[in-house]
């Protein structure tokens, strides 16, 4: 249920930026599952929009979405499956005493 409201699923990325900070943006931007679904939203809506309705803000595509922000996301994906390796094998030994 979180995942739904952290990434833009119900709701247009263009309202994150428009109402919170830029930091805020940036951050809600670093989440891969954001970047995940504006990839879907391009690949699959975007193509399907007339010219006019291109031009409305809740069908803008996230500046610099391919050139920056989907090798951030793979960067903090790759990240999380490293520090989670990493305590995996740290505890390892004793998991099964663990959970």
């Amino acid at each position: 249920m979180v995942a739904t409201w952290l990434s833009p699923v119900l709701y247009s990325w263009a309202l994150v930026r428009d109402t919170l900070y830029p930091w805020v943006f940036n951050l809600f931007m670093m989440n891969p599952l954001t970047v995940a679904v504006e990839l879907f939203h391009y690949a699959f809506w975007h193509p399907t929009l007339t010219d006019h309705d291109k031009l409305a803000p809740t069908s803008q595509v996230v500046p610099h979405l391919f050139s920056f922000w989907t090798p951030v996301a793979i960067g903090v994906s790759l990240l999380t499956v490293l520090i989670g390796d990493f305590l995996f094998r740290k505890f390892e030994g004793n998991f099964a005493q663990e959970l």
